[in-house]
């Protein structure tokens, strides 16, 4: 149920959810470029 909730919140609330993946998608560039400036050394 609460899943469900949650889900019928993000579909309607469609700025939140962009704002949410650009966030989720500069989250895993910086992650990346983390890993890869640690790798590297």
């Amino acid at each position: 149920m609460f899943l469900q909730g949650m889900a019928a919140v993000y579909v309607r609330n469609e700025t939140l959810s962009s704002v949410l993946r650009i966030g989720f998608i500069l989250f895993s560039i910086i992650c990346t470029d983390m890993e890869l400036g640690i790798s590297k050394g």
